[in-house]
């Protein structure tokens, strides 16, 4: 399986490195903070081979990575609805 980064700068169609790679890292570490803000365990949240967490990496780093207005649009709104998913899930959040 790809690591995480390799998964987003392969959906972002990067496939050489370069300088764009800290911030790939840098939106891969915002969409994890921003599930943990949304209340998603930080354990789950920074699990990188669960499929819902990288599905919804992958969507936030699309997002923030487009400049097309129309894409982005569609983009948040897939993370939004992947991240309200997990927050519903259970084994996701404290349910303490």
């Amino acid at each position: 399986m790809q690591t995480l980064f390799e998964a987003v700068k392969a959906r972002l169609n990067i496939y050489r490195t370069d300088l764009k790679d800290e911030q790939i890292k840098d939106m891969i570490s915002e969409a994890k903070a921003e599930l943990e803000r949304s209340g998603v365990l930080a354990e789950k949240a920074n699990d990188e081979n669960d499929s819902l967490i990288r599905s919804a990496v992958k969507a936030y780093c699309q997002w923030k990575n487009t400049d097309d207005e129309k894409m982005a649009n569609l983009f948040f709104q897939s993370f939004a609805y992947q991240q309200d998913c997990i927050r519903k899930s259970a084994g996701y959040i404290d349910n303490g």
